[in-house]
């Protein structure tokens, strides 16, 4: 019975902090990386606390390394962007997750799309933005920003 609570609360947890007010979307195998990810890469699962850590180190980049980036504005406020994460390696056994992130999320995309379909943007400035984690590093890396000034 113990196991059974134990799973339903972690379940239950997992669920919420990866639907974190609607703003955290695992991609699926469905979704088209192919000019994302490195070549050669292969998809790899993430678990919540890979996605908590990669989110701590992209939050702490963005706001240390603005000045060497020619933004429309600063990314202050990393954890109210919608974001899409895609876990891999490539030939090092060095698990990384891609991140997409994107502060306007149209009202009719539903949270299944933005599981199967990576969203991208024409322009927007520091609105969208892409980067990746490598987890054993600790480290982020391949910034790329939608259409900087």
């Amino acid at each position: 019975m113990k196991k059974i609570i134990v799973l339903s609360l972690a379940l239950l947890t997992t669920t919420i902090l990866v639907g974190q007010n609607g703003k955290q979307f695992i991609l699926n195998n469905k979704a088209d990386l192919e000019y994302s990810l490195p070549d050669g890469a292969i998809r790899d699962t993430i678990s919540l606390e890979e996605i908590i850590l990669a989110d701590s180190l992209v939050n702490k980049y963005v706001l240390e390394n603005h000045a060497k980036y020619s933004w429309t504005r600063r990314v202050e406020n990393y954890y109210e962007y919608h974001r899409q994460y895609a876990g891999y390696r490539t030939e090092t056994p060095e698990k990384a997750i891609f991140i997409n992130a994107f502060f306007l999320q149209p009202k009719e995309v539903m949270s299944q799309y933005l599981k199967e379909t990576l969203i991208s943007y024409k322009g927007g400035g520091s609105n969208f933005f892409t980067i990746k984690v490598n987890l054993k590093t600790q480290t982020c890396f391949d910034l790329m920003v939608n259409a900087p000034k």
